[in-house]
């Protein structure tokens, strides 16, 4: 299993970050910190904390989960600008 601050949902994050002005994705240690203060209607802090601490995976339906960060990658893709 990957460290938790590499794999798609993290690039994402730090790629919408990014695109708003908010630097430092080298440094993931204080991604929830950066975005906290970022205050982005894009992505609330509290629905990245859910996502970082897996507050709605089940064990019984784990493929609900990877749906759910799936849907979310791709829509904070498509608000991230280039």
């Amino acid at each position: 299993m990957a460290p938790a601050h590499h794999g798609a949902p993290y690039h994402a994050v730090d790629a919408l970050l990014e695109s708003r002005g908010v630097y430092g994705s080298q440094l993931p240690k204080w991604r929830a910190r950066r975005l906290a203060e970022a205050r982005l209607p894009d992505l609330p802090f509290e629905r990245y904390r859910a996502l970082e601490t897996m507050a709605s995976f089940d064990q019984a339906r784990p493929e609900a989960w990877v749906e759910e960060v799936v849907v979310l990658c791709r829509a904070l893709s498509l608000r991230a600008e280039i």
